[in-house]
């Protein structure tokens, strides 16, 4: 077979990516995210321009006039590129873990076996033509950038490389989710753990570099490792260093290759690997037949078993006899949607599984050796990160649900049984609490480990499901209404992680920036909004609850009486007036979670041309 050299163009831009960008440009929701992304930065923009003008006013110098516009540009850039960074980082799997999930889900994946496309034309089209979306977001705020370098006091060399390293982290990101995507069967199991794996690639060699720095070089008495090795290798790091260096005047006395260039081919190598890798696993499954592929995994064990007995072959058959009599004679009662979901598995594989289990244990030990159990940077980094995590699968756990019915084409079969539509709906959201069962037990056995040392009160498990478990149900919920809401569950999935991106960053955001540029607002009623936003905020009120229970600090809680709680608006607050307040918030969440789950239950069969 005569060796053809790879076309570029047929390789980023084929069918596929013609596909994809007309298929997201006949939507109305993509201009309507772009019009929303770019109003959300003029806004800021414009914010802080107002804010300044009326500041301006009380000067009198022009010099003074100038200095201040000076430093209105880095504090504009900070809070733009930062909140750019993070959102991008979160809706970039969420746009790519559908990409080949989709085709396997449509079956239209063995139609491209009969193409004259490679696996990896296939993978490169499908991350081109998903990741162009999400760069054109990532190049929006550009503009606004180096139009703001007109204030002075802002370089083209940060915004630059602030872009350059926003640009290959999204990449990044989409590769691990294409990767991941190729192999799994649901596209939110593949983009909350294309955004773990990218959290693996850029911090663990930053844990290394701090474990070998302060544990293994003094005792061993090796050289330590130079500080920017911390840059070099991790996207995140290298562009907080950029914002510090560029927009806040902290030098970090490395040259630019180290503080971002060589963390930018870091990031590159990495990207690569992932679309090779994507490329293979995509070939396998293309070469698979997709119905039999766990029972064929089945039956080799089982020949493998009775290996060297007689009658190998017949009890291989007898086997798979038997395993399908038992498949067919299994009982699903009168809830199938609960019953099929209360089976669906956390982890899809047990290599998965074991390496969480093994990867937790790890760094658990680390921290309790390096840090200690008498250091509160132990509690929050554990409980938060936990915290964090839940939320995260929340968002994703319940979007793809029902749109995945109805790509399948399950969901019309459904809605023609006796079954109630919140029967449907209560199933879905049942099996996603199951799945959400991880990230809390770590946090419990860190719990169990600090309350039995005695470094932390047994109050903790009161507060903290008080703090956690009301948002997380209500996020659960409104992902299923977005599922029943939008046809597909990137959409879905984007909406309701607006949810608690603007509820607990953006509106809090909001609110301390306009008190830093309108003076004239009352500090009471701002203290006030602070604690209604903060009750509601899962991450600080774990926080709260962290600061409040621990018994190592200055005072000493022994009982509940001596253990103290502050809000915004209140100082001193006992463990009863805490709790009420939290138990007040719960209930509002609980209600409105219960609420969407009513909506999307009465609003199922009506999106769906069914109305009962």
């Amino acid at each position: 077979m005569k060796f053809r050299p790879p076309n570029p163009v047929r390789l980023f831009f084929g069918p596929i990516f013609q596909m994809e960008m007309r298929t997201s440009g006949r939507r109305t929701s993509t201009y309507v995210f772009r019009f929303l992304f770019a109003a959300v930065v003029t806004f800021f923009f414009a914010l802080f321009l107002f804010g300044s003008s009326q500041q301006f006013d009380a000067q009198g110098s022009v010099v003074a006039r100038l200095q201040q516009l000076q430093g209105l540009a880095p504090e504009l850039a900070l809070t733009v590129l930062w909140t750019q960074y993070v959102g991008l980082l979160l809706l970039a799997p969420i746009i790519t873990g559908s990409a080949l999930c989709e085709e396997r889900r449509q079956r239209t994946l063995p139609a491209l076996l009969t193409t004259p496309m490679t696996s990896w034309e296939i993978v490169l089209n499908k991350l081109s033509g998903r990741l162009t979306q999400t760069l054109i977001l990532a190049a929006i705020s550009v503009p606004v950038m180096l139009g703001a370098r007109l204030l002075g006091g802002l370089s083209a060399e940060g915004v630059l490389a602030a872009v350059l390293l926003t640009f290959i982290s999204l990449i990044q990101m989409a590769s691990l989710s294409l990767l991941l995507s190729a192999g799994s069967t649901r596209a939110t199991t593949a983009a909350s753990s294309a955004f773990v794996l990218f959290l693996f690639f850029n911090f663990v060699p930053a844990l290394a570099f701090a474990t070998y720095n302060e544990w293994i070089a003094p005792k061993l008495g090796w050289s330590p490792i130079g500080v920017q090795f911390l840059f070099q290798s991790s996207l995140p790091i290298s562009f907080g260093a950029v914002l510090i260096e560029h927009f806040v005047g902290d030098s970090t006395g490395l040259t630019p290759m180290n503080v971002y260039g060589w963390s930018a081919l870091y990031g590159v190598c990495v990207t690569l690997l992932a679309i090779l890798a994507a490329g293979l696993q995509l070939r396998r499954t293309m070469r698979q037949d997709p119905e039999g592929i766990q029972m064929r995994k089945k039956l080799r064990k089982r020949r493998r078993r009775s290996r060297g007995t007689p009658d190998a072959e017949c009890v291989s058959a007898d086997l798979a006899e038997a395993h399908e009599q038992s498949r067919a004679s299994r009982m699903v009662g009168d809830h199938p949607v609960l019953w099929r979901e209360l089976r669906q598995k956390t982890f899809p594989r047990r290599g998965m599984f074991i390496a969480a289990v093994l990867g937790t244990i790890a760094l658990l030990a680390l921290l309790y050796s390096n840090v200690g159990l008498n250091d509160e940077t132990t509690h929050y980094v554990t409980i938060v990160t936990g915290v964090l995590l839940l939320l995260a699968q929340a968002v994703f756990a319940t979007t793809g649900t029902i749109p995945n019915e109805r790509e399948a084409r399950t969901l019309e079969v459904l809605l023609t049984t006796p079954l109630a539509p919140g029967s449907i709906i209560l199933g879905k959201l049942v099996g996603a609490i199951r799945r959400l069962w991880f990230a809390p037990a770590v946090v419990l056995v860190h719990l169990a480990i600090a309350i039995a040392t005695g470094h932390v009160h047994w109050a903790i498990l009161v507060l903290l499901p008080l703090a956690v478990l009301p948002a997380s149900f209500m996020i659960l919920c409104t992902g299923l209404l977005a599922g029943v809401w939008f046809r597909k569950a990137i959409s879905a999935g984007i909406a309701n992680l607006a949810l608690p991106v603007g509820l607990y960053a953006f509106l809090p955001f909001l609110l301390v920036l306009s008190t830093n540029i309108f003076y004239s607002w009352s500090d009471s009623y701002i203290e006030k909004a602070l604690t209604v936003l903060s009750v509601v905020n899962p991450l600080a009120m774990a926080a709260v609850s962290i600061n409040g229970t621990l018994t190592f600090t200055w005072r000493d809680a022994n009982t509940l009486s001596d253990l103290e709680f502050s809000l915004p608006a209140f100082d001193e607050l006992s463990f009863g007036s805490y709790a009420m307040f939290l138990l007040v918030a719960g209930v509002v969440q609980v209600g409105v979670g219960i609420a969407a789950m009513a909506i999307a239950a009465k609003w199922l069969p009506l999106r769906e041309g069914r109305p009962q």
